[in-house]
């Protein structure tokens, strides 16, 4: 039974997760994709984060995080600067540019979340982000 709710629980994310990313990708005038805009989203949430950070956060190589770096930076999204501790390595900054695209993205996607969370009362969706909080915050503690 419990791995039932489990899963209805994952699926149920997951369809929340499609509807963020339908929202960034139906926004007009966006020049983000949903995993560009994933990345800027953690790069905002912990300013001068590095290469390897970022890679560990996503589960997915280095050398994937590279290939959307360069082209955010390309994008003039993101700012790049050697790591003081690691010369090899590189510290990522979100820019202004980035910020206000974020800001414009959010929008949005609290309309279309909004549709999505208003079958909730206010009790519901606060008892919701406590327990999702609660979730989070035990399993955050990995990286």
């Amino acid at each position: 039974m419990r791995n039932t709710h489990i899963q209805s629980i994952i699926e149920s994310i997951h369809h929340v997760k499609r509807e963020a990313c339908c929202s960034v990708s139906n926004t007009p005038h966006s020049s983000i994709t949903p995993a560009e805009w994933t990345i800027l989203s953690i790069i905002k949430e912990n300013p001068s984060i590095s290469t390897k950070t970022l890679s560990l956060k996503l589960g997915v190589t280095k050398s994937a995080i590279s290939q959307l770096l360069k082209e955010l930076d390309h994008k003039k999204y993101i700012q790049r600067t050697t790591d003081p501790n690691d010369h090899r390595s590189y510290l990522i900054c979100a820019t202004e540019k980035a910020s206000s695209l974020l800001s414009s993205l959010q929008e949005n996607i609290n309309l279309s979340l909004g549709e999505i969370f208003k079958t909730l009362s206010d009790t519901e969706l606060k008892s919701l982000a406590e327990l999702h909080k609660k979730i989070t915050k035990k399993n955050n503690t990995k990286i």
